[in-house]
């Protein structure tokens, strides 16, 4: 079994989908995907699925998506119905149970590898962290479970691997700037502060890059262009990592 999260949601059987067609059903498999190998509730289930507020059919209903779910599984894999129930789909006394080995998830070698990184950075191990780093960004193919309808748990969900993987991008451009790849990095710092133009992390690299590049004029006029927009748009001026680097250049 493979388990797509981070991007379009898909779990993969013997090379086959076993994504169901209605919505939801999918977003009750990408519940139990995400907690694979731990029993989801029926409760929380029915709380994903119908944002807290079931009809009165709603145990029934959700027993009819999981007999859906089992079908596929059983269609793609080649198992009966009832091996699926006991090997892959389980039900348990307050909830179900997806079986699938760690290592089959994106998100789980995503957090395996950011881990890794994270450790390898610490230990001023730059070059091997961006390696790792990249490894970890690679997995990515769009925003976390695409095709979704995503209830409650699963919107906590996506906005903390989306904070993750921005995390990880910064990571990944902190471990470039250390071992020189400056000239690599400015293009992306370029997308990143425009994408994203409250990010001050990426605001303070863009700056960094720019100065070790000897634009140290461009990294001074980066400052005052956030500076103005944070201004006038939040009220705010430049945090502690922006203002140091900013001094920094100035004293270069």
């Amino acid at each position: 079994m493979r388990v797509r999260m981070l991007g379009a949601f898909d779990v993969i059987v013997n090379g086959e989908t076993v994504v169901p067609a209605g919505a939801k059903p999918r977003t009750v498999l990408a519940l139990l995907a995400l907690n694979a190998g731990r029993v989801v509730t029926g409760e929380a289930l029915m709380n994903e699925i119908w944002d807290g507020r079931p009809p009165r059919s709603a145990r029934t209903t959700l027993q009819t998506y999981i007999l859906h779910i089992r079908k596929v599984f059983a269609q793609v894999s080649g198992m009966s119905l009832r091996e699926v129930a006991s090997c892959q789909l389980a039900t348990h006394a307050d909830g179900y149970r997806l079986s699938c080995a760690a290592g089959d998830s994106d998100l789980f070698r995503f957090d395996t590898l950011s881990s890794a990184a994270r450790e390898a950075m610490v230990q001023r191990r730059f070059a091997e962290a961006g390696r790792m780093w990249r490894g970890a960004l690679e997995l990515w193919s769009g925003n976390a479970f695409g095709g979704i309808v995503p209830g409650p748990a699963l919107q906590a969900e996506t906005r903390r691997l989306e904070e993750a993987r921005l995390q990880a991008m910064g990571l990944r451009i902190e471990a470039d700037l250390q071992v020189g790849r400056v000239d690599q990095v400015i293009g992306e710092l370029v997308s990143l502060t425009r994408r994203h133009p409250f990010n001050e992390s990426f605001h303070a690299q863009y700056m960094r890059a720019l100065s070790q590049s000897g634009r140290r004029v461009e990294a001074l006029r980066a400052y005052q262009d956030l500076r103005s927009v944070l201004i006038d748009e939040l009220g705010l001026e430049p945090g502690a990592e922006v203002r140091e680097v900013h001094q920094a250049i100035l004293a270069s």
